[in-house]
């Protein structure tokens, strides 16, 4: 019956779908129901329709075994890409916040985190919140995670972001530095900065950025 009245979903509300899909996806059965009921799913989720069947069957096995009504729904969703994901929350009448979680998820499954300094910036450009999310999501795929698990739990961390620098494009100028170069020397030191290569102090700093003027 369920089958056969799978199209009747197109006159529920986009609300009241979601709902009850948040609620599926942190049940136990999460993934035997998403693959037995693609259909309705897919009257639910119409961008999902056009997945090879190979494809789904993987994205509903990983969202099930998540059991989490953001991570689970972004893993159902990450063979769409994250344009068309954020298209279908959209369509759900998501709102912002899970809308953006899911796609910054999967935006940012294979994101290379290389050096301690890159997983601080990357955490600075955006939220410890949304960060602790994707680590959870990468954990599932078996990407790296420690680097940014690790910034996440930082109490006292170096800089992540310009705002956190202890010297500005002031005192630049007061060196005789100019234009773009203001803000490539401010950049330079952030990363060296975050990544401890030096104290984030006034005196550090600017001896840091004397010694880039000399190079």
């Amino acid at each position: 019956a369920v089958h056969a009245c799978a199209g009747n979903l197109r006159h529920v509300s986009a609300e009241r779908i979601f709902a009850e899909l948040k609620g599926l996806m942190k049940g136990v059965y999460a993934a035997p129901v998403l693959r037995e009921y693609r259909d309705v799913i897919d009257v639910c989720v119409p961008a999902l329709a056009a997945l090879p069947e190979e494809d789904y069957a993987s994205a509903a096995e990983t969202a099930g075994a998540l059991r989490d009504e953001t991570l689970s729904f972004a893993a159902l969703l990450l063979p769409l890409g994250p344009e068309t994901a954020e298209e279908a929350c959209r369509a759900l009448k998501t709102d912002n916040k899970y809308r953006s979680g899911v796609k910054f998820c999967i935006e940012h499954l294979h994101t290379d985190f290389p050096t301690p300094g890159f997983a601080r910036r990357f955490l600075g450009a955006w939220d410890r919140e949304k960060c602790a999310l994707l680590t959870r999501f990468r954990a599932a795929y078996g990407e790296e995670t420690a680097l940014l698990q690790a910034a996440c739990g930082e109490k006292d961390p170096p800089p992540g972001t310009l705002a956190q620098l202890k010297i500005g494009g002031r005192e630049l100028a007061a060196l005789g530095i100019t234009g773009h170069a203001i803000g490539e020397t401010l950049n330079a030191l952030l990363a060296m900065a975050s990544e401890g290569e030096i104290a984030n102090d006034p005196a550090a700093l600017l001896e840091a950025a004397q010694t880039l003027i000399q190079q």
